[in-house]
């Protein structure tokens, strides 16, 4: 079954401290494990693609693994439209570090990522070293199967480079500069429906500092012909506002062939840090803000090299063209004992780019003043591109924060988790408040054996309809149908011939409803 509860776990290690005592319990981040790994660290800057869906309903995923310090090794799992898992523990496929994945029509992944001397383009058929050395790829397929790959040259002020194959990866162009770069911020994307590839990245309008950022795209209508002279798209002019782009950025085409990009900026202060998601789309060439988050720098609890209170964002598409993004948030009140932030992964959505919903957490996974080895960090985030009945999410619940290639935390067995979010639950922050005339409070126990209860509060006589829905958003049970009195009221959910997982309960009244994760274990 897709999505088990979110104690599904392998490892022993993955436990908590209650009452003093270590208590092995299973891991509190929802998800599928995929596989675990020792190298927490996914990326530098942007999270790119690691996660894909491909158009039967599987999901194909991949990550960089092995034990620290040891070689870095790719590692690839998939999951059937059933729900079954390939590969209990992830298939091992070479050294190297850094991948990213697509799909293409046969529904077969391809896997770009640098090894030991170049980089590497792996298929199921074959393995293939496009004719250039660089670091962090990215790539894209489009609905032809030609094969987009872009790279930096190296370390520092690099050279961005472009090259495609047309026939899965064989024979390739010969690469073309970009544009420069001084960090591993960049994309590329590839339409749904026509043949649009588009490149963004951020660029610096002032070299001598990393942090001194722009954010450019450049497009092809056809995939072929690129305008590398004067075809770049400078959306922010910065350098005259006195703001800047860093660290992370990505983007993805809508259904109606538009281009959108998203970015981070901030600004600093001794103590404050304001931060600002922001959103462009090609088709308007408005720039939007997405969320503002103020956050107090806290000594003793640092968010990690290449971070921001927000960041390592993923944004995808539905046909209906409701956008989606997801990012680690790091909160001041939710510190590890060693000294960095645990990371939540955050959802906002938005049917038109222009507003977008109340952020909220879909991992609720703090756990303050943990030791390493009962931490739950999620971090390094990636959406898959497309929402089909799911916004599929992969991420690492790290057991102790912080990036270990950093120096920043302790060597531990890293969960690499799956999770998806039904669609018609995109809108509904479970555990937020929403404005109206009932509250519905947590079930308890939670987690639950077969039977727990669910307790809601009336401000007026109100019909109300209380149901269960499974994680792919069916309801599978109404609990109460009916008008209810004014005042609190609970009723018992008798899960017994269900199997273990993650099950939703929303109550609804009028135009409003309020939802919350429930987690059965037998």
């Amino acid at each position: 079954m897709r999505n088990l509860a979110r104690f599904c776990r392998v490892s022993a290690a993955i436990s908590c401290v209650i009452g003093g005592i270590n208590n092995p319990i299973l891991a509190q981040s929802p998800g599928d494990t995929m596989g675990i790994t020792q190298q927490d660290y996914q990326s530098n800057a942007s999270a790119g693609q690691r996660i894909a869906v491909d158009d039967s309903g599987g999901v194909h995923v991949v990550w960089m693994g092995g034990d620290y310090p040891g070689p870095r090794g790719i590692y690839y799992n998939y999951i059937d439209p059933y729900g079954n898992i390939l590969y209990p523990e992830g298939a091992f496929i070479s050294s190297g570090g850094y991948p990213q994945i697509a799909v293409n029509s046969q529904n077969q992944p391809g896997i770009v990522f640098h090894g030991l001397d170049s980089l590497i383009y792996w298929t199921p058929s074959g393995q293939y070293r496009p004719p250039s050395n660089g670091y962090w790829p990215a790539l894209s397929i489009d609905q032809r199967d030609w094969v987009h790959l872009i790279f930096g040259s190296g370390q520092g002020q690099m050279e961005l480079r472009y090259l495609r194959s047309n026939n899965g990866g064989p024979n390739w162009t010969t690469p073309a500069i970009v544009d420069t770069v001084t960090i591993p911020s960049y994309t590329i994307t590839s339409s749904p429906v026509s043949n649009k590839v588009a490149i963004a990245y951020l660029h610096p309008y002032d070299s001598s500092s990393q942090f001194y950022n722009d954010v450019y795209y450049i497009q092809s209508l056809n995939g072929v012909s690129w305008d590398w002279q004067d075809g770049k798209v400078n959306i922010t002019n910065y350098d005259f506002g006195g703001l800047s782009a860093w660290p992370d950025l990505d983007a993805v085409y809508d259904y109606n062939d538009n281009l959108h990009i998203i970015w981070n900026v901030a600004r600093m202060s001794d103590s404050l840090v304001t931060e600002f998601l922001f959103h462009y789309d090609v088709a308007s060439q408005a720039i939007t803000e997405i969320v503002q988050i103020d956050a107090w720098l806290q000594p003793g609890c640092d968010w990690g090299t290449w971070n921001l209170p927000a960041g390592k964002m993923s944004i995808a598409s539905a046909p209906d063209n409701t956008l989606a993004i997801i990012y680690t948030r790091f909160n001041e009140d939710d510190c590890s004992a060693g000294g960095f932030a645990n990371g939540e992964i955050y959802l906002q959505h938005s049917t038109d780019g222009s507003e977008w919903s109340t952020p909220y957490s879909v991992t609720y996974s703090h756990t303050p003043n943990c030791m390493a080895g009962f931490c739950d960090s999620d971090h390094w985030p990636s959406a898959a591109e497309r929402i089909d009945a799911s916004l599929h999410i992969f991420y690492v619940n790290d057991k102790d924060a912080g990036g270990i290639p950093q120096t920043e935390g302790s060597v531990t067995d890293n969960p690499m988790l799956y999770y998806n979010v039904p669609v018609d639950l995109l809108g509904v922050p479970e555990g937020i408040a929403v404005p109206g005339d009932f509250s519905l409070s947590q079930n308890y126990p939670n987690p639950f054996n077969a039977r727990t209860s669910i307790s809601f509060e009336l401000r007026k006589d109100a019909f109300i309809n209380l149901s269960v829905y499974d994680i792919k958003g069916s309801r599978i049970q109404i609990l109460a149908n009916r008008r209810y009195a004014a005042g609190g009221h609970e009723i018992t959910f008798d899960a017994g011939r269900l199997t273990s997982g993650i099950y939703f309960f929303r109550l609804i009244s009028g135009d409003d409803s309020q939802c919350r994760r429930m987690i059965l274990i037998k």
